[in-house]
């Protein structure tokens, strides 16, 4: 009669059976070896092996260096999967803003484009793994992006000095508070007040020597 076995471990009697071969790991070969032993009625038999290589899958463990990042920001994708290498990365994303610095690195730069609006949004981080031996494997990752608060703010008119300067904040942001930096060029003999709020204060000097220009900037932070 006819005797499958699989690693010396029996499994079927039939002529044509059928099976299942996994491999557990995931960056190398696992080898099975099957037996065929066969025993006729005189009492003679005879046996042959056979080694079966199963291609391991990719196992894919991906991150990023932040979970949450500004429009306009960049973040490092970390990848630490298992794989029979070498390997083919293909990165990808739900979003046309997203780019890769390259989508065939295995960690490469992500670079936000310009989200617009005043809400934060989602977008996935797509990974398609293939292993040398062409075994394939896909996962993905959230990533959020933080809307940009928007600097912004009204100047009086012209005026002839002394003069006290006190700009009109109308910044605006999807957070519940802003962070204020104000600051003015050129500054000798400006006395600037809380620069830090959204109500700063600048007394500029007397000018003696003509037309004097100041370049107001103020940066957001939420």
């Amino acid at each position: 009669g006819l005797q499958w076995s699989m690693n010396d471990s029996l499994f079927s009697t039939a002529q044509n059976p059928s099976f299942i071969l996994e491999n557990p790991l995931h960056d190398r070969d696992t080898v099975y070896l099957l037996k065929l032993e066969l025993a006729a009625g005189n009492g003679c038999q005879d046996d042959t092996i056979q080694p079966i290589t199963v291609y391991p899958t990719p196992f894919i463990r991906i991150g990023s260096a932040d979970s949450a990042v500004c429009s306009q920001g960049s973040t490092q994708l970390i990848d630490s999967s298992l794989v029979k290498r070498p390997a083919i990365y293909n990165w990808s994303s739900s979003s046309s803003l997203i780019t890769f610095s390259s989508s065939s690195a295995a960690q490469p730069l992500v670079n936000i484009g310009n989200f617009t609006g005043q809400q934060d949004t989602l977008v996935w981080i797509h990974l398609q793994l293939t292993s040398v031996d062409g075994c394939i494997a896909r996962d993905s990752i959230p990533l959020a992006i933080l809307a940009k608060p928007t600097a912004q703010f009204n100047l009086p008119g012209p005026a002839c000095t002394p003069f006290t300067l006190q700009p009109i904040d109308q910044s605006s942001s999807a957070g519940d508070s802003l962070f204020y930096n104000w600051s003015i060029s050129p500054n000798t003999g400006v006395n600037a007040f809380h620069t830090t709020t959204d109500t700063p204060r600048f007394e500029l000097p007397l000018s003696t020597s003509g037309i004097v220009s100041y370049q107001l900037s103020l940066t957001v932070t939420d």
